[in-house]
């Protein structure tokens, strides 16, 4: 997801999409968290650089209950795990700086030979009436376009793509 949250979920089509002309392990997918950081998981969650982790459907929140529904990574991890019988991590980026996350972008695609990043934004920021608290989406997305435009500068990935659903 672009923006985070539940920006994934509108990825998911072209994930599937993709992973079946590909293949299961040569298409992965990533957000921008919101909720928990990796030291409030149990197992402790395999890291990339120093603000993404994955996360499985194994993966246990310490968040307290009122909050562990919204963690949409792992939401998506389990929901696939049950409805197609394989296991998948979802790399989950923590809010950072460009540096940062550029970082982790690169530890990733690095890791896993990832060739293509595609962005693909909710589209919600369309919706807003000016009276909001903030203005997240603006800049998470901007952090997520930067970093992966830095990793295609930097030879990490051949191609980049964004996409607002």
């Amino acid at each position: 997801g672009c923006g985070g949250g539940y920006d994934m979920f509108s990825g998911v089509p072209l994930f599937y999409a993709i992973r079946e002309r590909l293949g299961k392990d040569n298409v992965f997918i990533g957000n921008l968290a919101f909720t928990a950081q990796p030291g409030e998981l149990s197992p402790p969650p395999e890291t990339y650089g120093r603000c993404c982790y994955g996360v499985t459907a194994a993966a246990k929140s310490q968040l307290a209950a009122s909050h562990s529904y919204y963690f949409p990574e792992k939401q998506f991890a389990t929901w696939h795990e049950k409805k197609h019988g394989d296991a998948i991590t979802v790399f989950t980026f923590v809010r950072s700086g460009v540096k940062h996350y550029t970082e982790a972008m690169t530890a990733v695609c690095t890791k896993h030979n990832v060739d293509t990043i595609i962005l693909v934004d909710g589209g919600t920021d369309s919706l807003c009436k000016g009276d909001e608290q903030g203005v997240g989406t603006p800049s998470e997305d901007s952090l997520s376009m930067i970093s992966v435009d830095n990793c295609r500068r930097n030879g990490v990935v051949k191609n980049t793509l964004s996409s607002r659903s």
